[in-house]
């Protein structure tokens, strides 16, 4: 099975248009555990989300906003480049459908204006 799933918040949002359009957008899940000394440590895991489907460019377009909270759930895609000075070797993270959990009290109330 190649899925994945995270729970985070929207940093940036990004969507180009042209011959293959694409949305694209950070998520940071925050991760606290506790250090060698027993002291609780938060740390910012960062990923960049990325979806070519046309329903979900526009469903991202509509429904998520930066500092949103949300689930995600994903597909990993491999990739590898290769020249004659480097190798380089990733992974894609593909958007396959997602859930907005919380959106900031500041961003609900501009949504509420708008309409």
């Amino acid at each position: 099975m190649n899925k994945f799933f995270l729970t985070g918040r929207v940093g940036k949002l990004e969507a180009t248009d042209g011959e293959y359009p694409k949305v694209s957008f950070s998520l940071v899940e925050k991760v606290r555990f506790k250090d060698s000394d027993g002291e609780w440590v938060e740390k910012n895991h960062w990923y960049w989300i990325q979806s070519f489907n046309p329903i979900l460019i526009e469903n991202v377009q509509k429904a998520i906003a930066v500092g949103d909270l949300l689930n995600i759930e994903g597909s990993l895609e491999p990739w590898r480049k290769e020249d004659r000075a480097k190798k380089a070797f990733g992974l894609n993270l593909n958007l396959i459908a997602f859930e907005r959990l919380h959106r900031p009290a500041q961003k609900e109330q501009a949504a509420d204006n708008s309409n």
